[in-house]
């Protein structure tokens, strides 16, 4: 089957295709977004001006040339010859904005202007340095095709400071040749106008090249120093440039070595640099120029053994606003293997008598961070001591010198030798030294601590000497609390002793020792201590060294605030002369009391009440002459007052005597409120003549409500203490509240079951009838208030018994005598006359027709068995 085609559709097609190829050439000369942040791709040809800051042909200094335009690049100026003014810095002191050379709008008519080649479509950027020779001048910036007048894109005014001005323009269609032209503006003076550093072209592009010194592997804590070439490859200067260096936990930035000055940590781990260009504005690159940017990284300790990576990049905002980043330019830095060895050594003891015993013991120690290997420490050991031991393993003597050989030792690890020498004898005090060194093949990067020199004291001979220092904790004790001697004791001299030492302990009556503690030196024997006597005794003590004896024990509590405590310790034995030292404590008393009240019995108004105080000394010391005060309450009366408590002040005073840490006394008092009842509330205050640091604590302090008492008087009234069974019955039950407190929750309770009644009619004058359980309830009744109950009954069933009626309430009753009432009452049983019955003859009847059914079924039955038998 043939296709027929749309007689419009190859035209339609030829058009598409049309369109679809202007948009693909036309796409790579189109405007980027201002703000768009993009790769660079410098143009291999770009848009630009020649001598651009007119420092071609050169011009002596101070001097100004007019020269032909033909003699000038890229230039062309007025006149038919197109001459152009050449100015050199210096002349009449002006100096040009960047380089040496600059040029002058001069000649009739005066004029500077330069083409270049251009994509149609396409953007260029201008910017140029103007100012004026004196006062001011008034500058046109014209852009177009050589054959027109050109586009104004400024008039730019400026006094005698070089200015920087700039703006972009649009290459429009067909136009391949773009011409830049500077005039001066109407009004302007002759000559007036000086121009430098005039760029036209397309966009800035930076190509950088980053550097590092050294190249070859480094060790830690090393210096390189790392430098960046920034070159702008494009038509026009830069608006900013920003070369940014991420460090990282392997390296550190030099503070301070960034050249030009360079900003690190506002973009975190990161270095930023603006580089400086002949314009000497930060950040600001001409056409075509270089600029070198350098700076300096420390290499860490965690970089050991390794290969480190350092990327840069650089951020570019051109005349457009276009925002590029180049790609990422890494430097390599090869570190080296580094261990940290450090050293140390101790002689134990330090001090010794000539010729005396000691040991010197040796360390060394790889702080990393890589493993160490080959190793050897070298101890050169005092001259004039002898090596009285073995040899460590691995370790050689040659002279004085021991060398132990190590060979690899590990990132964290370390090695410890110990020798035993015999001092150098001496009739003089002297110090003797050794001398420690330690090698690997590694990096070291911190050879400081690879090398250590100790020293030895040695005294000539001498007699054993003591030396005591005492340390009471606390210097001011509390009675009751446990305070703690400290005795120090050393031989100062340089001479050692085998016999033993004792220290002994002599305190005044009041302080008990619980426990002696002795702390030999180092290496000594454990000493023998006891509390009866408070005594410790150790086997010896070398020259120069100390033991401690702790005597701790509990100051006694009953100890007046103030009392002077004095005691000693003495020091015997090792052939040195006894000391005996003074022991001082100020001992202070404190206790601490607490109260507790509490009521006990039972609690009403109108009644004896008693509240027992109990208060308890917490001590430490103990409480001296203390008392307690027990305020009553409002219109409370004192009953049976004890003997240690007056009456005074509303309440009773009450002295306790002593009270010891720890225990407590306890006093009772009573008292009676008033029939209205009143508020009992703790507030007991308790005092000693012992100081106390803390107030007194009330361990629970209540308020107890105590509401007054009434006397309830029930009595029932009307009733006719005899009646028969089927009689009404009709009375009345009053009860009163005598006072002289308000009754609350008022029952009245009866039972007319068991006196034969059922109750058809109650009528409470007040309150509310219950008649499920037979209970008359009355919410108050004030003091000499009457409530009445009137009832109808019937009588049910014979009953010789009475009436009782219970009243109460919730407050206690004072008379509770009279809180019943009882009202005999017999129910008697009705008279009825005797009756015959009437129904006799009719059972007779069906009795004597039931006879008669039963033997004619009984003649039947029989009549059948014969007929079945026959």
């Amino acid at each position: 089957m043939a296709t027929v085609l749309h007689p419009r559709f190859p035209r339609a097609f030829v058009a598409a295709t049309v369109v679809t190829t202007l948009i693909m050439l036309t796409l790579p000369f189109a405007d980027r977004a201002q703000g768009e942040t993009v790769t660079p791709s410098c143009p291999v040809v770009p848009v630009a001006l020649s001598n651009d800051s007119f420092e071609s042909p050169v011009v002596d200094a101070n001097e100004r040339r007019t020269i032909d335009g033909s003699a000038v690049t890229g230039w062309i100026g007025s006149g038919t010859n197109g001459k152009v003014t050449l100015l050199a810095s210096g002349w009449t002191d002006i100096n040009a904005a960047v380089g040496r050379q600059f040029a002058q709008l001069s000649g009739s008519p005066a004029r500077l202007s330069q083409d270049v080649a251009s994509v149609p479509g396409s953007s260029l950027a201008w910017s140029l340095s103007h100012r004026a020779v004196n006062g001011s001048a008034s500058m046109r910036v014209l852009i177009g095709s050589p054959g027109s007048a050109g586009k104004e894109q400024a008039v730019v005014t400026d006094s005698t400071t070089w200015t920087r001005h700039g703006g972009t323009y649009k290459v429009p269609d067909g136009q391949t040749i773009t011409r830049i032209t500077l005039l001066p503006a109407d009004g302007s003076a002759p000559d007036a106008n000086l121009v430098d550093e005039v760029s036209f072209g397309t966009a800035a592009c930076i190509v950088a090249q980053v550097s590092l010194t050294p190249t070859t592997p480094i060790a830690v804590e090393g210096i390189v120093t790392q430098g960046a070439v920034l070159r702008n490859t494009g038509g026009t200067p830069t608006k900013d440039v920003v070369l940014g260096v991420v460090l990282t936990k392997t390296a550190e930035y030099v503070e301070g070595s960034a050249n030009p000055s360079g900003i690190y940590g506002l973009t975190p781990d990161t270095l930023l640099i603006r580089p400086v260009g002949a314009l000497g504005v930060p950040g600001v690159i001409l056409p075509t120029e270089s600029v070198v940017v350098t700076w300096q990284e420390r290499i860490l300790p965690e970089a050991s053994n390794s290969v480190i990576t350092i990327p840069s990049t650089v951020t570019v905002v051109d005349a457009f606003d276009t925002k590029s980043v180049t790609p990422e330019e890494n430097t390599t830095v090869v570190v080296r293997p580094s261990s940290d060895i450090q050293v140390s050594q101790q002689f134990t003891p330090s001090l010794v008598a000539s010729g005396g015993a000691t040991t010197l013991s040796f360390t060394a120690r790889n702080d990393g961070p890589s493993d160490a290997s080959g190793v050897t420490v070298t101890e050169e050991l005092p001259a004039g001591a002898v090596l009285t031991g073995t040899l460590p393993g691995g370790c050689a003597l040659s002279v004085r010198t021991v060398t132990c050989t190590v060979g690899t030792l590990a990132n964290g690890d370390s090695r410890t030798w110990e020798v035993a020498l015999t001092a150098p004898t001496t009739t003089s005090s002297l110090v003797a030294r050794s001398s420690l060194q330690a090698r690997s093949n590694g990096t070291d990067p911190s050879g400081d601590n690879n090398r250590s020199v100790e020293a030895l004291s040695v005294a000539p001979p001498s007699t054993p000497t003591l030396e005591v220092n005492l340390s009471p904790s606390p210097v001011i004790a509390t009675a009751g609390s446990v305070a703690t001697v400290s005795v120090d004791v050393m031989n100062i001299s340089s001479a050692a002793s085998s016999a033993p030492l004792t220290v002994t302990g002599s305190f005044p009556e009041g302080f008990t020792p619980l426990f002696v503690v002795g702390t030999p030196y180092i290496g000594a024997a454990a000493p023998t201590c006891t509390t009866s006597p408070a005594v410790c005794t150790f086997a010896s003590m070398a020259a120069g060294a100390s033991a401690r004896v702790e005597f701790r024990g509990v100051i006694d509590s009953r100890l007046a605030d103030g009392t002077p405590f004095l005691g000693s310790v003495q020091t015997a034995g090792i052939g040195a002369p006894s000391l005996t030292t003074p022991v001082v404590f100020s001992v202070n008393a404190q206790s601490t009391l607490a109260i507790d009240e509490r009521i006990v019995g039972p609690m009403s108004a109108g009644s004896p009440i008693t509240k027992l105080v109990t208060v308890v000394n917490a001590g430490p010391s103990v409480a001296l002459e203390s008392s307690v005060f027990v305020p009553l309450p409002n219109e409370a009366t004192s009953i049976d007052t004890p003997t240690n408590c007056t009456v005074a002040f509303g309440g009773l005073g009450c002295t306790l005597g002593t009270i010891d840490s720890g225990a407590f006394a306890s006093t009772a008092i009573s008292f009676e409120l008033p029939a209205t009842g009143g508020t009992i509330r703790d507030g007991a205050r308790a005092a000693t003549t012992t100081p106390m640091p803390n107030p007194v604590v009330d361990r629970y302090s209540r308020t107890e409500f105590v509401g007054p008492v009434s006397d309830l008087f029930v009595k029932v009234t009307g009733i006719d203490p005899a009646t028969d069974v089927g009689d009404a019955v009709s009375f009345m039950i009053d009860v009163t509240n005598r006072g002289p407190g308000e009754a609350s929750a008022v029952q009245v309770l009866t039972d007319p079951k068991l006196t034969g009644l059922r109750f058809d009619s109650v009528l409470p004058e007040r309150g509310e009838w219950n008649a499920n359980i037979a209970l008359w309830e009355i919410p108050t009744l004030a003091p000499g208030a009457t409530a009445r109950l009137r009832i109808e009954a019937t009588g049910t069933r014979t009953s010789a018994s009475s009436l009782s009626v219970l009243a109460r309430s919730s407050n206690p009753d004072i008379a509770a005598i009279d809180n019943t009432a009882i009202a005999p009452l017999d129910v008697l049983a009705a008279a009825s006359p005797e009756t015959k019955s009437s129904g006799g003859w009719l059972m007779r009847v069906l009795l004597g027709i039931g006879a008669l059914i039963f033997i004619a079924a009984c003649v039947y039955l029989f009549l059948q068995w014969r007929k079945n038998k026959s």
